[in-house]
Protein backbone atom coordinates (compact mmCIF):
# COMPACT_ATOMS: atom_id res chain seq x y z
CA UNK A 1 0.00 0.00 0.00
CA UNK A 2 1.33 3.56 -1.00
CA UNK A 3 1.43 6.72 0.87
CA UNK A 4 -1.31 7.97 -0.58
CA UNK A 5 -3.57 5.30 -0.21
CA UNK A 6 -2.54 4.64 3.17
CA UNK A 7 -3.30 8.41 4.05
CA UNK A 8 -6.37 8.49 2.26
CA UNK A 9 -7.77 5.17 4.37
CA UNK A 10 -6.92 6.93 7.47
CA UNK A 11 -9.01 10.07 5.91
CA UNK A 12 -11.62 7.96 4.90
CA UNK A 13 -11.23 6.08 8.80
CA UNK A 14 -11.88 9.27 10.11
CA UNK A 15 -14.72 10.53 8.76
CA UNK A 16 -16.44 7.45 9.15
CA UNK A 17 -15.02 7.19 13.04
CA UNK A 18 -16.41 11.08 13.96
CA UNK A 19 -12.89 12.82 14.10
CA UNK A 20 -14.22 15.59 12.30
CA UNK A 21 -17.50 15.35 15.04
CA UNK A 22 -17.02 18.63 17.09
CA UNK A 23 -17.71 16.49 20.47
CA UNK A 24 -14.85 14.00 19.51
CA UNK A 25 -11.59 15.27 18.21
CA UNK A 26 -8.54 13.11 19.06
CA UNK A 27 -6.27 13.45 15.96
CA UNK A 28 -6.12 16.27 13.17
CA UNK A 29 -8.46 15.73 9.78
CA UNK A 30 -5.37 16.18 7.62
CA UNK A 31 -2.30 14.97 9.37
CA UNK A 32 -0.61 13.72 5.86
CA UNK A 33 -1.36 16.88 3.54
CA UNK A 34 -3.35 14.96 1.25
CA UNK A 35 -6.21 15.94 -0.83
CA UNK A 36 -7.10 19.42 -0.91
CA UNK A 37 -5.05 22.24 -1.71
CA UNK A 38 -6.04 25.37 -1.92
CA UNK A 39 -4.11 28.52 -3.74
CA UNK A 40 -3.87 31.65 -2.58
CA UNK A 41 -2.81 34.92 -4.22
CA UNK A 42 -2.29 38.55 -2.92
CA UNK A 43 0.27 41.60 -3.09
CA UNK A 44 0.22 44.49 -5.70
CA UNK A 45 1.52 43.87 -9.30
CA UNK A 46 5.22 44.30 -8.04
CA UNK A 47 5.01 41.96 -4.90
CA UNK A 48 2.53 39.42 -6.03
CA UNK A 49 3.10 35.97 -4.20
CA UNK A 50 0.92 32.76 -4.44
CA UNK A 51 0.84 30.16 -1.99
CA UNK A 52 -0.71 26.94 -2.08
CA UNK A 53 -1.70 25.54 1.67
CA UNK A 54 -3.31 22.04 2.55
CA UNK A 55 -6.75 21.85 3.91
CA UNK A 56 -7.41 22.64 7.52
CA UNK A 57 -4.18 24.72 7.56
CA UNK A 58 -3.13 28.45 6.78
CA UNK A 59 -0.04 30.33 6.60
CA UNK A 60 0.79 34.35 5.16
CA UNK A 61 -1.80 34.08 2.42
CA UNK A 62 -4.85 34.13 4.40
CA UNK A 63 -3.24 35.80 7.65
CA UNK A 64 -4.56 39.78 9.17
CA UNK A 65 -2.49 42.47 9.73
CA UNK A 66 -1.51 46.15 8.21
CA UNK A 67 1.72 44.31 6.49
CA UNK A 68 -0.08 41.32 5.27
CA UNK A 69 0.58 42.41 1.77
CA UNK A 70 4.18 42.75 2.31
CA UNK A 71 4.54 38.98 3.07
CA UNK A 72 5.84 36.21 0.78
CA UNK A 73 4.67 32.64 0.41
CA UNK A 74 6.50 30.07 2.41
CA UNK A 75 3.67 26.69 2.02
CA UNK A 76 3.29 24.97 -1.12
CA UNK A 77 2.76 21.37 -1.96
CA UNK A 78 5.58 18.59 -2.01
CA UNK A 79 5.94 15.11 -3.52
CA UNK A 80 9.44 14.55 -2.05
CA UNK A 81 7.58 12.68 1.02
CA UNK A 82 9.67 9.97 3.07
CA UNK A 83 7.82 6.86 1.26
CA UNK A 84 8.11 8.50 -2.10
CA UNK A 85 4.37 8.53 -2.71
CA UNK A 86 1.63 10.98 -2.16
CA UNK A 87 2.10 15.03 -0.77
CA UNK A 88 4.02 16.45 2.29
CA UNK A 89 4.26 20.58 2.71
CA UNK A 90 6.86 22.19 2.23
CA UNK A 91 7.49 25.38 4.56
CA UNK A 92 10.13 27.84 3.04
CA UNK A 93 11.52 30.61 4.67
CA UNK A 94 11.05 33.96 3.01
CA UNK A 95 12.54 37.55 3.20
CA UNK A 96 10.30 40.49 2.79
CA UNK A 97 11.62 43.75 2.65
CA UNK A 98 15.01 42.52 3.33
CA UNK A 99 14.13 40.90 6.34
CA UNK A 100 14.61 37.37 6.78
CA UNK A 101 10.64 35.89 7.59
CA UNK A 102 10.02 32.57 9.39
CA UNK A 103 8.34 29.85 6.96
CA UNK A 104 5.24 29.38 8.63
CA UNK A 105 2.34 26.44 8.54
CA UNK A 106 -0.37 26.51 11.10
CA UNK A 107 -4.11 25.41 12.07
CA UNK A 108 -4.82 29.06 13.13
CA UNK A 109 -4.54 32.19 11.47
CA UNK A 110 -1.56 34.43 11.27
CA UNK A 111 -1.42 38.05 12.00
CA UNK A 112 1.29 40.22 10.62
CA UNK A 113 1.04 43.58 11.83
CA UNK A 114 4.62 45.08 12.89
CA UNK A 115 7.94 45.11 11.10
CA UNK A 116 9.75 44.23 13.79
CA UNK A 117 9.88 40.53 13.68
CA UNK A 118 9.83 39.28 17.23
CA UNK A 119 7.29 41.96 18.42
CA UNK A 120 4.49 39.07 19.70
CA UNK A 121 1.78 41.93 19.86
CA UNK A 122 1.39 42.36 16.36
CA UNK A 123 3.12 39.35 14.66
CA UNK A 124 1.76 35.69 15.84
CA UNK A 125 -0.52 32.81 15.27
CA UNK A 126 -3.91 32.55 17.01
CA UNK A 127 -7.30 30.28 17.46
CA UNK A 128 -10.35 32.22 16.27
CA UNK A 129 -12.67 30.80 17.73
CA UNK A 130 -15.77 32.87 15.85
CA UNK A 131 -14.62 31.74 12.78
CA UNK A 132 -14.34 27.83 11.60
CA UNK A 133 -12.01 28.31 9.11
CA UNK A 134 -9.38 29.23 11.35
CA UNK A 135 -9.89 26.99 14.35
CA UNK A 136 -9.11 23.07 14.85
CA UNK A 137 -11.52 21.75 17.07
CA UNK A 138 -9.60 18.88 19.83
CA UNK A 139 -11.20 17.24 22.57
CA UNK A 140 -8.69 14.64 22.93
CA UNK A 141 -5.81 14.78 25.79
CA UNK A 142 -3.22 13.35 24.31
CA UNK A 143 0.87 12.21 25.77
CA UNK A 144 2.67 12.50 22.48
CA UNK A 145 2.75 14.22 19.23
CA UNK A 146 4.66 12.54 16.38
CA UNK A 147 5.51 14.12 13.11
CA UNK A 148 8.19 13.31 10.19
CA UNK A 149 10.30 16.18 9.29
CA UNK A 150 13.06 16.72 6.87
CA UNK A 151 15.14 20.21 6.49
CA UNK A 152 17.72 21.78 5.17
CA UNK A 153 19.10 24.96 6.95
CA UNK A 154 22.08 27.24 6.28
CA UNK A 155 23.79 26.61 9.52
CA UNK A 156 23.66 23.82 11.62
CA UNK A 157 23.19 25.86 15.24
CA UNK A 158 20.00 27.08 13.91
CA UNK A 159 16.78 25.35 15.07
CA UNK A 160 13.46 24.90 13.56
CA UNK A 161 10.38 24.69 15.79
CA UNK A 162 6.85 23.31 16.22
CA UNK A 163 4.62 24.11 19.23
CA UNK A 164 0.97 22.08 19.92
CA UNK A 165 -1.00 23.99 22.39
CA UNK A 166 -4.19 22.87 24.00
CA UNK A 167 -6.35 25.52 25.10
CA UNK A 168 -9.83 26.39 26.07
CA UNK A 169 -12.39 28.00 24.19
CA UNK A 170 -10.43 31.67 24.04
CA UNK A 171 -8.48 33.23 21.37
CA UNK A 172 -5.60 31.91 22.30
CA UNK A 173 -2.16 33.23 20.52
CA UNK A 174 1.03 32.23 19.99
CA UNK A 175 4.16 33.46 20.78
CA UNK A 176 2.75 35.50 23.86
CA UNK A 177 4.40 36.13 27.27
CA UNK A 178 0.56 37.81 28.37
CA UNK A 179 -0.58 35.79 31.78
CA UNK A 180 -4.43 36.35 30.96
CA UNK A 181 -3.72 34.36 27.52
CA UNK A 182 -1.64 32.09 29.11
CA UNK A 183 -4.19 30.99 31.67
CA UNK A 184 -6.12 29.83 29.02
CA UNK A 185 -3.46 26.61 28.34
CA UNK A 186 -4.30 23.28 28.99
CA UNK A 187 -1.38 21.79 27.70
CA UNK A 188 1.47 22.53 25.22
CA UNK A 189 3.82 20.04 23.69
CA UNK A 190 6.98 22.53 22.19
CA UNK A 191 10.40 21.39 20.04
CA UNK A 192 12.87 23.52 18.89
CA UNK A 193 15.08 20.82 16.51
CA UNK A 194 18.22 21.57 14.19
CA UNK A 195 19.05 20.62 10.94
CA UNK A 196 17.91 16.79 9.64
CA UNK A 197 20.36 17.36 7.07
CA UNK A 198 17.60 16.94 4.31
CA UNK A 199 16.92 13.15 5.95
CA UNK A 200 13.44 12.47 6.97
CA UNK A 201 13.16 12.01 10.74
CA UNK A 202 10.24 10.89 12.78
CA UNK A 203 10.21 13.61 15.83
CA UNK A 204 8.01 12.77 18.66
CA UNK A 205 7.26 15.17 22.09
CA UNK A 206 5.70 14.69 25.13
CA UNK A 207 2.92 17.14 26.59
CA UNK A 208 3.24 18.36 29.51
CA UNK A 209 -0.45 19.60 30.98
CA UNK A 210 -0.86 22.80 33.14
CA UNK A 211 -4.60 22.12 33.79
CA UNK A 212 -6.78 18.44 34.18
CA UNK A 213 -9.19 19.90 31.52
CA UNK A 214 -11.03 19.05 28.43
CA UNK A 215 -9.71 21.10 25.88
CA UNK A 216 -11.47 22.82 23.12
CA UNK A 217 -8.50 23.96 20.08
CA UNK A 218 -6.17 22.38 19.33
CA UNK A 219 -3.31 25.29 17.95
CA UNK A 220 -0.33 23.90 16.18
CA UNK A 221 2.42 25.69 14.51
CA UNK A 222 5.66 24.88 12.66
CA UNK A 223 8.49 27.21 11.63
CA UNK A 224 11.68 26.70 9.90
CA UNK A 225 13.00 29.16 13.09
CA UNK A 226 12.29 29.05 16.93
CA UNK A 227 13.13 32.71 16.74
CA UNK A 228 11.36 35.54 14.83
CA UNK A 229 13.78 36.83 11.64
CA UNK A 230 16.10 34.06 12.52
CA UNK A 231 18.21 31.54 10.63
CA UNK A 232 18.58 32.14 6.42
CA UNK A 233 16.11 32.62 3.69
CA UNK A 234 17.06 29.69 1.94
CA UNK A 235 16.22 27.26 5.13
CA UNK A 236 13.16 25.10 4.15
CA UNK A 237 11.47 22.89 6.39
CA UNK A 238 9.16 19.39 5.21
CA UNK A 239 6.43 18.21 7.25
CA UNK A 240 4.30 15.12 6.89
CA UNK A 241 2.31 12.35 8.99
CA UNK A 242 1.29 13.78 11.87
CA UNK A 243 -0.72 12.05 15.02
CA UNK A 244 -0.98 12.34 18.27
CA UNK A 245 -0.38 9.35 20.67
CA UNK A 246 -2.78 8.51 23.52
CA UNK A 247 -1.26 6.08 26.46
CA UNK A 248 -3.19 3.09 27.55
CA UNK A 249 -0.68 1.29 30.09
CA UNK A 250 0.09 0.93 33.47
CA UNK A 251 2.69 3.24 34.52
CA UNK A 252 2.06 1.44 37.89
CA UNK A 253 0.70 -1.15 40.44
CA UNK A 254 0.28 -1.14 44.26
CA UNK A 255 -1.70 -3.52 46.52
CA UNK A 256 -2.19 -1.70 49.75
CA UNK A 257 0.55 0.43 49.41
CA UNK A 258 3.01 -2.16 47.74
CA UNK A 259 4.38 -2.51 44.57
CA UNK A 260 3.01 -5.36 42.82
CA UNK A 261 6.64 -7.51 42.98
CA UNK A 262 8.10 -7.53 39.51
CA UNK A 263 5.44 -5.11 37.65
CA UNK A 264 5.91 -3.91 34.17
CA UNK A 265 4.32 -2.00 32.13
CA UNK A 266 4.55 -4.60 29.03
CA UNK A 267 3.61 -7.67 31.31
CA UNK A 268 -0.14 -8.40 31.48
CA UNK A 269 -0.13 -11.54 33.28
CA UNK A 270 0.75 -11.63 37.04
CA UNK A 271 0.36 -14.91 39.55
CA UNK A 272 0.16 -13.12 42.65
CA UNK A 273 1.78 -16.33 45.20
CA UNK A 274 0.84 -16.37 49.33
CA UNK A 275 -2.60 -16.41 51.56
CA UNK A 276 -4.56 -16.41 48.28
CA UNK A 277 -6.37 -13.54 49.24
CA UNK A 278 -7.91 -11.27 46.90
CA UNK A 279 -7.84 -7.63 47.78
CA UNK A 280 -10.90 -5.28 47.59
CA UNK A 281 -10.65 -2.40 45.15
CA UNK A 282 -9.90 0.26 47.11
CA UNK A 283 -7.13 -1.66 47.64
CA UNK A 284 -6.13 -1.50 44.04
CA UNK A 285 -3.67 1.43 43.24
CA UNK A 286 -3.28 1.27 39.55
CA UNK A 287 -1.99 4.53 37.49
CA UNK A 288 -1.91 4.70 34.22
CA UNK A 289 0.57 6.32 31.95
CA UNK A 290 -2.30 8.29 29.78
CA UNK A 291 -3.57 11.40 30.68
CA UNK A 292 -6.99 11.05 29.94
CA UNK A 293 -6.97 7.65 30.23
CA UNK A 294 -9.88 5.48 32.08
CA UNK A 295 -9.00 2.24 34.13
CA UNK A 296 -12.01 -0.03 35.31
CA UNK A 297 -10.86 -2.91 37.73
CA UNK A 298 -12.95 -6.32 38.38
CA UNK A 299 -12.47 -8.77 40.50
CA UNK A 300 -14.14 -12.41 39.85
CA UNK A 301 -13.32 -14.79 42.67
CA UNK A 302 -9.47 -15.06 42.60
CA UNK A 303 -8.90 -13.00 39.48
CA UNK A 304 -8.53 -9.17 39.45
CA UNK A 305 -9.02 -7.62 36.15
CA UNK A 306 -7.39 -4.14 35.07
CA UNK A 307 -8.76 -2.58 31.92
CA UNK A 308 -6.85 0.57 30.71
CA UNK A 309 -8.47 2.84 27.56
CA UNK A 310 -6.74 5.01 26.15
CA UNK A 311 -8.19 9.04 25.95
CA UNK A 312 -9.29 8.34 22.09
CA UNK A 313 -11.53 4.93 23.03
CA UNK A 314 -14.43 6.27 22.16
CA UNK A 315 -12.99 6.54 18.30
CA UNK A 316 -10.30 4.03 18.49
CA UNK A 317 -11.71 1.14 20.46
CA UNK A 318 -7.76 -0.96 19.53
CA UNK A 319 -6.26 1.52 22.09
CA UNK A 320 -6.41 -0.68 25.79
CA UNK A 321 -4.49 -3.10 27.52
CA UNK A 322 -5.65 -5.53 30.03
CA UNK A 323 -4.09 -6.72 32.82
CA UNK A 324 -4.47 -10.04 35.11
CA UNK A 325 -3.65 -10.75 38.59
CA UNK A 326 -4.64 -14.49 39.43
CA UNK A 327 -4.47 -15.05 43.36
CA UNK A 328 -2.91 -18.21 44.28
CA UNK A 329 -3.16 -19.99 47.95
CA UNK A 330 0.28 -21.48 47.94
CA UNK A 331 0.72 -21.77 51.39
CA UNK A 332 2.47 -25.35 52.43
CA UNK A 333 2.08 -25.40 56.49
CA UNK A 334 0.06 -27.18 59.27
CA UNK A 335 -3.01 -25.10 60.33
CA UNK A 336 -4.31 -27.47 62.96
CA UNK A 337 -2.66 -31.31 64.36
CA UNK A 338 -4.89 -33.49 66.68
CA UNK A 339 -3.80 -37.04 67.74
CA UNK A 340 -7.12 -39.23 68.07
CA UNK A 341 -9.09 -35.92 68.15
CA UNK A 342 -6.75 -34.17 70.84
CA UNK A 343 -4.88 -31.17 69.59
CA UNK A 344 -1.66 -31.83 70.07
CA UNK A 345 0.01 -30.05 72.94
CA UNK A 346 2.11 -26.90 72.13
CA UNK A 347 1.55 -27.11 68.27
CA UNK A 348 2.63 -24.28 66.13
CA UNK A 349 2.21 -23.98 62.20
CA UNK A 350 6.34 -22.31 62.99
CA UNK A 351 7.51 -25.52 64.83
CA UNK A 352 8.42 -28.85 63.08
CA UNK A 353 9.91 -31.11 65.50
CA UNK A 354 7.72 -32.80 68.55
CA UNK A 355 8.57 -35.44 71.36
CA UNK A 356 4.80 -36.83 72.20
CA UNK A 357 4.37 -39.08 74.60
CA UNK A 358 2.92 -42.24 74.29
CA UNK A 359 2.30 -44.63 71.71
CA UNK A 360 2.62 -44.20 68.12
CA UNK A 361 -1.29 -43.89 66.71
CA UNK A 362 -2.42 -45.41 63.16
CA UNK A 363 -2.20 -43.46 60.30
CA UNK A 364 -6.00 -42.51 60.54
CA UNK A 365 -6.10 -41.26 63.88
CA UNK A 366 -3.68 -38.22 63.20
CA UNK A 367 -5.33 -35.37 61.73
CA UNK A 368 -3.20 -32.77 60.15
CA UNK A 369 -4.82 -30.05 58.51
CA UNK A 370 -2.84 -27.59 55.81
CA UNK A 371 -2.84 -23.72 56.03
CA UNK A 372 -3.11 -23.64 51.74
CA UNK A 373 -6.36 -24.07 49.55
CA UNK A 374 -5.66 -27.16 47.96
CA UNK A 375 -2.23 -28.02 49.63
CA UNK A 376 -1.62 -31.78 49.84
CA UNK A 377 -0.48 -33.71 53.32
CA UNK A 378 1.38 -36.51 53.42
CA UNK A 379 1.97 -38.69 56.63
CA UNK A 380 4.01 -41.63 56.82
CA UNK A 381 5.07 -43.95 60.13
CA UNK A 382 8.30 -45.34 60.71
CA UNK A 383 8.44 -46.93 64.10
CA UNK A 384 8.65 -44.60 66.53
CA UNK A 385 8.43 -41.10 64.27
CA UNK A 386 5.42 -39.86 62.28
CA UNK A 387 6.69 -37.71 59.34
CA UNK A 388 3.93 -35.38 57.64
CA UNK A 389 4.92 -33.49 54.85
CA UNK A 390 2.53 -30.43 53.24
CA UNK A 391 2.80 -29.35 49.82
CA UNK A 392 2.05 -26.11 48.74
CA UNK A 393 -0.58 -26.13 45.85
CA UNK A 394 2.40 -25.31 43.27
CA UNK A 395 4.86 -27.54 43.99
CA UNK A 396 4.23 -28.59 40.24
CA UNK A 397 5.99 -25.94 39.78
CA UNK A 398 8.17 -24.99 43.13
CA UNK A 399 9.49 -27.80 44.32
CA UNK A 400 10.69 -26.06 47.27
CA UNK A 401 7.53 -25.03 48.57
CA UNK A 402 6.94 -27.77 51.31
CA UNK A 403 7.22 -27.85 55.03
CA UNK A 404 8.10 -31.15 56.66
CA UNK A 405 6.81 -32.03 60.26
CA UNK A 406 8.25 -34.52 62.28
CA UNK A 407 6.82 -36.18 65.60
CA UNK A 408 9.16 -38.48 68.02
CA UNK A 409 6.69 -40.92 70.35
CA UNK A 410 8.36 -41.86 73.57
CA UNK A 411 5.81 -44.36 75.12
CA UNK A 412 6.04 -47.08 78.04
CA UNK A 413 3.86 -50.12 78.50
CA UNK A 414 2.68 -52.60 81.47
CA UNK A 415 5.65 -54.20 83.45
CA UNK A 416 3.21 -56.86 84.33
CA UNK A 417 0.91 -59.12 82.41
CA UNK A 418 -1.32 -61.57 84.01
CA UNK A 419 -2.69 -62.34 80.92
CA UNK A 420 -3.40 -61.38 76.91
CA UNK A 421 -6.49 -59.72 75.66
CA UNK A 422 -6.88 -59.66 71.93
CA UNK A 423 -6.25 -56.33 70.17
CA UNK A 424 -6.01 -54.05 73.43
CA UNK A 425 -3.39 -51.27 73.21
CA UNK A 426 -2.86 -48.66 75.97
CA UNK A 427 -1.30 -45.45 75.53
CA UNK A 428 -0.91 -41.59 76.39
CA UNK A 429 -0.70 -38.55 74.96
CA UNK A 430 -0.44 -35.34 76.65
CA UNK A 431 -2.10 -36.40 79.66
CA UNK A 432 -4.60 -38.22 77.72
CA UNK A 433 -4.72 -41.66 78.86
CA UNK A 434 -6.39 -44.40 75.52
CA UNK A 435 -7.88 -47.81 76.12
CA UNK A 436 -8.55 -49.46 72.76
CA UNK A 437 -9.82 -52.81 71.58
CA UNK A 438 -11.40 -53.57 75.28
CA UNK A 439 -14.59 -54.78 76.74
CA UNK A 440 -15.02 -54.78 80.25
CA UNK A 441 -14.16 -52.46 83.65
CA UNK A 442 -10.82 -49.84 83.45
CA UNK A 443 -9.77 -49.55 86.88
CA UNK A 444 -6.57 -47.07 87.23
CA UNK A 445 -4.49 -46.84 90.01
CA UNK A 446 -1.53 -44.78 91.42
CA UNK A 447 1.99 -46.61 92.10
CA UNK A 448 0.99 -46.43 96.01
CA UNK A 449 -2.03 -48.59 95.54
CA UNK A 450 -4.13 -45.15 95.40
CA UNK A 451 -7.55 -45.60 92.73
CA UNK A 452 -7.71 -42.62 90.79
CA UNK A 453 -10.31 -43.83 87.95
CA UNK A 454 -12.67 -46.81 87.05
CA UNK A 455 -14.80 -46.38 83.91
CA UNK A 456 -16.60 -49.51 82.22
CA UNK A 457 -15.80 -49.63 78.62
CA UNK A 458 -16.91 -50.64 75.53
CA UNK A 459 -14.55 -50.93 73.02
CA UNK A 460 -12.40 -47.79 73.93
CA UNK A 461 -12.20 -44.93 76.62
CA UNK A 462 -10.16 -41.54 76.84
CA UNK A 463 -8.75 -41.04 80.63
CA UNK A 464 -7.15 -37.32 81.25
CA UNK A 465 -5.14 -37.95 83.91
CA UNK A 466 -2.34 -35.17 85.80
CA UNK A 467 1.29 -35.77 85.39
CA UNK A 468 1.91 -38.77 87.28
CA UNK A 469 2.86 -42.84 86.81
CA UNK A 470 0.30 -45.33 86.67
CA UNK A 471 -1.16 -48.86 86.89
CA UNK A 472 -4.16 -49.43 84.31
CA UNK A 473 -5.63 -53.06 85.28
CA UNK A 474 -8.40 -54.40 82.43
CA UNK A 475 -9.23 -57.63 83.39
CA UNK A 476 -6.53 -59.83 84.69
CA UNK A 477 -4.02 -57.63 82.19
CA UNK A 478 -2.02 -54.86 84.18
CA UNK A 479 -0.18 -52.16 82.44
CA UNK A 480 2.02 -49.71 83.78
CA UNK A 481 1.84 -45.97 82.01
CA UNK A 482 3.91 -42.77 82.22
CA UNK A 483 1.34 -39.29 81.93
CA UNK A 484 3.25 -36.15 81.00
Amino acid sequence: MNKFTRKMMLAIACIIAGCINVQAQYQLPNPGFEGTWKETTWGGLLSKSTENVPQYWHSFGTADGSLQSFTKASVSQSTDTRTGSGSCAKISATSPLGIVGNGTLTTGKMNAGSPTPDDETGNYNFTDPNDEEYQQKFTGRPDAISFWVKSKMASSTEEARMAAILHDNFRYQDPTKDETILSHKIGSAELNYTTTNEQWVQKTVNFEYTQDATPSFLLLTFTTNKTPGGGNKNDVVYIDDIEFIYNSKLESLKIGGVAVDGFDKDTYNYTITGDGVVPTEDQIEAVSDGKGASIETTINENVVTIVVKGNDYSKNNNNTHTYTLTYQDTRSQLSSLSINGIALEGFSKDKYDYTVSGEVPAKDQIIAEADGKDATVDIEINKKVVTITVSGSNIATDPENKHVYTLTFDYEQGIENNGTIENLKIYSINGNVFVQGYTGTVEIYLLNGGKVAQKEVSGSATFSLEPNTYIIRTGTKTTKVIVK
